[in-house]
């Protein structure tokens, strides 16, 4: 309602966003992260050449998320 108008208001005035306007700036920039398996999670001699492609990415990733999907079936034998 009124609130949020004024504290549009008031970003529009100061040239910020109403978060900065509430909380301050906390960052300007965040770091991505890269999802992708390995080609078979079940077979250690790829994952060597998994990680030097995914180190040699051209936007230099820091961080990589993957899923335990592929392994599903498997049972937790696969996790030894």
């Amino acid at each position: 309602g009124v609130d949020i108008a004024l504290w549009d208001l008031a970003g529009k005035i100061l040239n910020q966003s109403i978060s900065e306007l509430i909380t301050g700036r906390y960052r300007d920039e965040i770091p991505l992260y890269y999802t992708e398996n390995p080609p078979d999670m079940l077979d250690r001699s790829v994952y060597q050449d998994w990680v030097d492609n995914i180190k040699a990415h051209p936007d230099g990733y820091r961080t990589l998320k993957f899923g335990f999907e592929p392994l599903c079936g498997h049972g937790v034998h696969a996790f030894k």
